[in-house]
């Protein structure tokens, strides 16, 4: 999580939840290379799925 820089900082080494990323999507391209990565700060806020597709095909173009 931390190479990808997703961890959710909100909780400390020892709790129960500490390492989960934050909620997100990465887009993949063909040759299997992240392109692209969608992440919010809480599982409380989403990013639906047109706006992800329209991010992904923007990022894959």
């Amino acid at each position: 999580m931390n190479a990808l820089g997703i961890l959710n900082e909100q909780y400390e080494p020892g709790e129960p939840a500490y390492g989960i990323p934050h909620p997100g999507v990465f887009v993949v391209n063909p040759n299997n290379e992240i392109v692209g990565k969608i992440f919010v700060e809480s599982f409380r806020e989403r990013v639906d799925g047109e706006g992800t597709l329209q991010y992904a095909l923007g990022v894959l173009e």
